[in-house]
């Protein structure tokens, strides 16, 4: 397997994961949204909620800080998939060195 093959073999495992991760975080979201109602708290409650949550600067560094090993993971990845990818590519025609 070439080098460009397995940096973008790490690309395509770094995109799993984090779509794991978004599958993970609806499921906990949704199971959570349940449970609120069931304790009697109404969609609007819910929505009201979670908006002022995703509008807070606490929370907001927080889901940074919590995303940054993934985010990096991915661009180091591409960008390795990327400089692989260009390393292989024959010198442009036409012009003399």
């Amino acid at each position: 397997m070439s080098n460009t093959s397995q940096a973008i073999e790490a690309v395509i495992t770094s995109l799993q994961m984090i779509h794991k991760r978004l599958e993970d975080l609806w499921i906990e979201r949704e199971t959570l949204k349940v449970r609120l109602q069931q304790y009697g708290l109404s969609q609007d409650e819910i929505a009201q909620m979670l908006e002022g949550a995703r509008s807070d600067s606490f929370w907001r560094e927080q889901a940074r800080l919590a995303s940054s090993a993934m985010r990096d993971a991915l661009e180091e990845a591409v960008n390795k998939a990327l400089a692989e990818a260009l390393a292989e590519l024959p010198p442009p025609k036409g012009e003399p060195n």
